[in-house]
């Protein structure tokens, strides 16, 4: 008898962690990292992974955090700008510009998010930037979004640049 009650605490401990993690997605692997996926929103196939360097910058009273395509921080794939600083943990939702400019009363509020996956004119677009923590030189977190075709999400670790 106790070996199937072993197995179910088991499993639901396996369960539990996959679910704390985003469904079994894989953390950055360390301060300014990020992972994120992407995949077909009809399907939820076609999934592209993405790792790279995360960086945030909350100068001027508005916070920007910026995943990069490589160490050059040249190129971002990901770039999600709040007009209003981020001081605390919390979540916050995100839209593309024509989203924001579409609820004008909401948008600063909201993380404008422009990047390499979705159709910036999509209509309607959401999602939630959840910041996990913040000190002054690191914002962590998680990010997901659609655009009604393409999910992106996945976690980041930035740091000030």
């Amino acid at each position: 008898m106790r070996a199937p009650i072993r197995g179910v605490i088991c499993l639901s401990a396996a369960i539990g962690l996959v679910i704390g993690c985003g469904g079994g997605g894989v953390g950055p692997s360390s301060a300014g990292t990020f992972n994120l996926r992407t995949r077909l929103t009809a399907t939820k196939g076609n999934q592209t992974f993405y790792t790279g360097p995360a960086s945030f910058n909350a100068a001027g009273g508005h916070t920007v955090i910026t995943l990069w395509r490589d160490s050059s921080f040249t190129a971002a794939l990901v770039t999600l700008t709040r007009e209003v600083a981020v001081t605390a943990p919390d979540s916050f939702g995100c839209a593309n510009r024509i989203t924001a400019e579409n609820n004008p009363a909401t948008a600063a509020t909201l993380f404008i998010t422009v990047d390499v996956f979705t159709d910036s004119t999509a209509s309607p677009f959401g999602g939630d930037v959840t910041v996990s923590s913040l000190t002054s030189t690191t914002l962590t977190g998680t990010v997901g979004y659609s655009d009604g075709t393409h999910d992106v999400d996945g976690p980041f670790s930035a740091v000030l640049r």
